[in-house]
């Protein structure tokens, strides 16, 4: 039996296309050595259960399905977009608990700092709330009146008419807002008091809800000093996604003879586009079905420029609004580290490279990687809308993303079965078990191009 884990391991050394690959679909050094950890992992698992399979069936290895499924499996693995919107865990059961770790405060078991997710105080048993209060100046106070903790004010505003602005603090005194809506905004963490001037004035209507979690374990001079971890967990569960190759051993013969080409190469690269597609298709799928909603409207209305290029321009500095909104809403994630988008958004992307933000890479298909916008990833695929584009942060050691992926077996060949009435003919299944979950929404932006006309 070839030793498929010593390959994996091995596979990163000899092979410089596949090293390079992983290096470039990884935020960091770190997430790439923690995707292979995963990997390795993974593996492990396949010949655990090939030694099962053996013991319940006459099932045997030969060099073509062995080979055939490992190359598949790890150039899927590389290629596919899992290393720019996932975190990936390597799992130990089909249905397992992954885990991780909260911060906590020893007074009242309050959640301090999350590891998975955004700060969301809404049900914290410590938390100040105003209710929903009418704004009659462009200048007001927010009198929390307790200590509060840096990074947890948070406040929606509606003002001149303009509902769901979001509002947070820097965890450094100032309050952030998107550009236009605050001429200053402060936090005096010690006694509460948050004081907003406003650009406008408001009109009736206006109003405003607001946060914050007092600090209950402080001391005097505003410093926090107890706390406790705490193991929490996400359930995943996997199921097999079967695969049904059929073959005719008189036609693979006839090929490989007339063409003079390796038809386990052939097989091998499509399997891993396939594998690749199908990979790449179900992390779209979460990220475009659970997105918390509030998109960035980049409108592109030619009319309201004088040339081409102003266009361009304006799309590009319009990024900068994504980023805002992508931090003010998930606190953790303050710039985007990949763009996944529909074909025009793609397309103005493009356009960039006549401001020189752009470059491209090569590409084997539609759905992929195919460039970078001032060096951040730029994936694009079919299943998002043309005009719609999502703004993606994972942090930089790779343990947080929108989507967690957990993989309990990689790409696993079952034995071939012949036909009876055709000796000729050979049928084989391939299988794969992982599940796509979304964990962290907030970590993605949804931005939306309106009146496009180029």
């Amino acid at each position: 039996m070839i030793n498929e884990l010593r390959m994996f391991s091995d596979s990163f050394d000899r092979s410089e296309i596949l090293n390079k690959t992983m290096v470039q679909g990884s935020v960091s050094e770190l997430d790439m050595k923690n995707r292979i950890k995963t990997y390795q992992k993974i593996y492990e698992n396949f010949l655990d259960l090939k030694q099962r399979y053996k013991q319940y069936s006459a099932y045997t290895d030969t060099d073509l399905l062995s080979n055939q499924y490992f190359n598949a499996t790890i150039a899927g693995l590389a290629r596919s977009f899992a290393g720019f919107l996932t975190i990936e865990r390597a799992m130990d059961q089909a249905k397992a608990l992954l885990w991780f770790i909260n911060l906590l405060d020893v007074n009242s078991s309050t959640t301090v700092l999350p590891n998975v997710g955004a700060e969301n105080i809404g049900n914290y048993s410590n938390s100040l709330a105003t209710g929903q209060v009418t704004i009659g100046s462009s200048s007001i106070t927010i009198p929390f009146s307790a200590m509060v903790i840096p990074g947890s004010f948070k406040a929606t505003v509606k003002i001149n008419g303009v509902a769901g602005i979001n509002l947070i603090d820097d965890r450094l005194g100032h309050v952030l807002a998107p550009a236009g809506i605050l001429t200053t905004g402060t936090i005096n963490y010690t006694t509460g008091l948050v004081t907003l001037v406003f650009v406008s004035s408001p009109i009736g209507g206006d109003n405003y809800t607001a946060t914050a979690v007092q600090n209950q374990t402080a001391n005097t001079d505003g410093t926090i000093n107890r706390f406790k971890t705490e193991f929490q967990s996400i359930l995943v569960e996997t199921f097999p996604t079967m695969l049904i190759g059929e073959q005719n051993l008189t036609s693979i013969a006839a090929m490989e003879k007339a063409l003079s080409v390796d038809i386990n190469q052939i097989i091998t690269g499509k399997l891993t586009e396939l594998y690749t597609k199908m990979i790449n298709k179900q992390i779209v799928a979460q990220i475009v079905n659970n997105d918390p909603g509030g998109e960035v409207d980049i409108n592109l209305d030619p009319s309201n420029f004088k040339d081409y290029r102003s266009v361009v321009e304006k799309f590009s500095s319009e990024l900068a609004d994504v980023d805002e909104a992508l931090g003010i809403r998930s606190v953790k994630g303050t710039r985007a580290t990949a763009y996944v988008v529909g074909t025009s958004v793609l397309s103005f992307f493009r356009k960039t490279r006549m401001l020189g933000n752009f470059k491209d890479v090569e590409t084997s298909y539609i759905n992929d990687l195919v460039g970078y916008y001032e060096g951040i990833p730029v994936l694009q695929h079919t299943d998002i809308d043309q005009y719609t584009g999502y703004a993606i942060h994972k942090t930089i050691d790779g343990n947080l993303a929108p989507v967690m992926r957990g993989i309990f077996l990689p790409l696993t060949n079952t034995p071939a079965v012949g036909n009876y009435n055709n000796p000729t003919q050979l049928a084989q299944g391939v299988f794969y078990q992982e599940q796509n979950q979304s964990i962290t929404p907030d970590l993605q932006q949804k931005f939306v191009l309106t009146n496009v006309s180029l």
